[in-house]
């Protein structure tokens, strides 16, 4: 794939940025453009198929306040409303700084009408997240592109999103390291004996929320980020078939398999200024 004479695929992480191919069904192929300029898609076999002028709805950014919700018996505020997203580190409440666990975001937006597919793009989450629209469960993200297709769950008008984020431990585990020793250690942090607190299944003694049996986080360690810190916004992309429902089941029934990710690429792309 190249755009403007350049490849820019399988070189680049560049292809998720501009369009994603897909194969519906597991045989027909298609596309999502999600940017401006004149494409051109090129087949193994040489064909091409081509989509000039194409033009993109402007994202819509979903700013402003959220609802953001912890556990109960976390130490953690039960509600509180963000007037924008950011880490919890730097949160003011020192039991969301040391939080580790799943939080809750909640927002409302809204849609005046729908003439594409809609992608929720979560911008940068610590660590994962989990997507619900209007209650129905979209999946979960684990890693970048933290975005979805949320379009069968979405509706003209007003909107409910939701989005269960969890953290790594490590945060928890520093806030723990400033609390007195609840457990027999040796001078490198490493557990000796069983605590008889922890057979019995109680609570720590010091207050301490967490249990290792070595101890590699320490209290003047710097906190990791967490939670969901965007930007967040709905993308419009243009869907496109590169090739007929019975092409591809020709192609697939001569292959005998799916066709591979890599048989169409982009020969071109001519974005607009």
């Amino acid at each position: 794939m190249t755009r403007n004479g350049v490849v820019i695929f399988p070189n680049t992480s560049a292809l998720p940025e501009s369009v994603e191919l897909t194969a519906a069904g597991g045989a027909q192929r298609s596309a999502l453009i999600q940017q401006d300029g004149d494409y051109v898609f090129e087949f193994a076999n040489g064909v091409k198929k081509e989509f000039k002028g194409v033009k993109i709805q402007n994202p819509q950014p979903l700013d402003g306040t959220w609802r953001l919700a912890f556990p109960k018996d976390s130490g953690a505020p039960a509600n509180l409303n963000l007037d924008s997203l950011q880490s919890w580190g730097v949160l003011a409440d020192e039991n969301i700084r040391h939080f580790s666990g799943t939080a809750d975001y909640q927002k409302k937006f809204s849609l005046s009408e729908i003439k594409s597919r809609v992608l929720l793009d979560l911008g940068r989450v610590e660590v994962m997240a989990r997507v619900r629209v209007n209650g129905q469960d979209c999946g979960i993200l684990w890693k970048p592109p933290y975005s979805v297709d949320i379009t069968d769950a979405v509706k003209a008008g007003d909107n409910t999103l939701e989005i269960s984020v969890v953290n790594l431990w490590v945060n928890r585990l520093i806030s723990d390291d400033a609390l007195p020793e609840d457990s027999e250690r040796d001078k490198k942090g490493r557990l000796t004996s069983w605590p008889q607190w922890v057979l019995d299944g109680k609570a720590s003694p010091t207050g301490r929320r967490s249990f290792v049996s070595c101890s590699l986080w320490k209290k003047d360690e710097s906190l990791k980020e967490s939670g969901l810190l965007g930007p967040v916004r709905l993308r419009f992309p243009r869907a496109v078939k590169l090739e007929s429902e019975a092409s591809a089941s020709k192609s697939a029934s001569q292959s005998n398999a799916v066709p591979a990710r890599n048989s169409v690429g982009i020969a071109e792309v001519k974005q607009a200024d």
